[in-house]
Parts: C-alpha cells; structure tokens; sequence
C-alpha cells in the first residue's frame, strides 16, 4: 500500500501535465475586403516537434483543422486556404500520406457579414501530434472585433 501511494501520485501528475500541455497557441484577426467581406485569419504557432494538420484531410486520418462561424449572419465564401511550413507524405502515425504543418499555419476564410455585425463569432477545432502522440482535438473560441 505504501508504494502504491507514490506511483498513483505519479500518474496522476503525469496525466495533469499532458492535460495542460498546450503545444498550439492561436491568434486571430479579420481582414477588410469591403463591401461587408472580411479574411478571417486564424493563426498557429506550434511548439517544435509538434503539428496541426490541414483542412483537406480524408476521414480516416487525424482530424483536419477547421475553421467554423457561431452567427448565422455571417456566411463563408469560397474555398478555405492555409498557409504556412507545409510537410507532405507519408505518416507513420497514420500510415497514410497527410499534410501537416509545423512551427506556423495560417487558416483563412473569407466571410460576407449582414450590414451592422460588429464582430464574429466562431472557433477553429484542430489535433495537435507529435511523432509519439496525438492529443485530443480541441476547440479554440474566438470573438473578432470588425472595423
């Protein structure tokens, strides 16, 4: 009983630091296009030796990172882009050939907003891997004041 004490301690230690290792930190901002069309922009900056995986993923793969909207009254338009130091091919993780990206990504969509949205709404959800592990998906909110 004594020496089990020590090592759920451990675990239980262990366990928390993964649950608040964040490897990801994520930066928003909105580009004015006019005419009520705006670039959401949504920013990673990765931990070396970590990734986020692109948007265009096929379902059997870790989950793509997408970039969602709360407001009904503001409606993306076109085809979402991405940006940044793209690596391609074969995952040993996965076994398949993915797109990740490492050190920064940039997911862009452009919106059309409703005449007087002051801000948007919405949250980008996304996996981050090492070449050990995944961490769970998660969802990073976002509130983007519009000028």
């Amino acid at each position: 009983m004594r020496l089990f004490l020590p090592i759920f301690l451990c675990f239980l230690t262990g366990t928390a630091i993964q649950a608040q290792h964040k490897p990801v930190t994520w930066t928003f901002e909105a580009e004015n296009k006019g005419e009520q069309l705006y670039a959401v922009h949504a920013s990673a900056t990765v931990e070396e030796g970590w990734y986020v995986y692109s948007q265009f993923l096929d379902d059997a793969g870790p989950v793509p990172t997408e970039l969602s909207f709360d407001q009904e009254d503001v409606t993306p338009q076109g085809k979402a882009m991405e940006t940044g130091k793209k690596v391609s091919g074969y995952d040993e993780i996965f076994g398949m050939d993915i797109v990740k990206f490492k050190e920064e990504a940039t997911f862009t969509q452009e919106v059309h907003v409703a005449a007087g949205v002051k801000q948007v709404t919405g949250g980008v959800t996304f996996m981050v891997c090492n070449d050990e592990q995944c961490l769970p998906p998660r969802r990073e909110a976002f509130i983007i004041n519009l000028q």
